[in-house]
């Protein structure tokens, strides 16, 4: 899979990718970048998230997944862009990943003026508190990943 993977990105960079195999591509990087996230490997999941979104730039999925990784490899001012571009993709169609990520962004900040919270502290807090409101853990199900 790797290898087809591979060229998939060679052909990307080359302009001979036509825009369905760009989606199955881009889906095919998440898929496995959650199986590497899962795995607690979350530099390479960065690296697939990452292609996910060159090859399929409004992939929703793939920035709000880049954006949980980013989080739990400790970069909470990047975890933030992603969060943020999830919001930007989905105000013409909104989604679960718009609201959990404006409701991190949201949690984020009022943890940060409540307390005196640096970001990071904010960010540590909601990722491994499990009785805060906006843990990935408690949200549904098979509905984010």
């Amino acid at each position: 899979m790797e290898a087809e993977l591979n060229l998939a990105t060679v052909l990307h960079s080359q302009g001979k990718l036509t825009a369905e195999k760009q989606a199955y591509y881009a889906a095919k990087n998440n898929d496995l970048g959650v199986a590497r996230k899962l795995a607690g490997d979350y530099q390479t999941a960065i690296a697939y998230y990452q292609q996910a979104i060159a090859l399929q730039p409004d992939l929703t999925i793939a920035h709000y997944n880049l954006g949980v990784a980013l989080d739990l490899k400790g970069a909470p001012e990047e975890a933030n862009t992603c969060y943020q571009t999830v919001l930007n993709l989905s105000t013409n169609n909104p989604s679960i990943y718009s609201q959990v990520a404006a409701q991190r962004l949201q949690k984020i900040d009022q943890l940060s003026q409540l307390y005196g919270l640096s970001i990071l502290t904010s960010k540590k807090i909601l990722n491994y508190n499990p009785y805060c409101h906006f843990t990935r853990k408690e949200v549904t199900p098979g509905s984010i990943i």
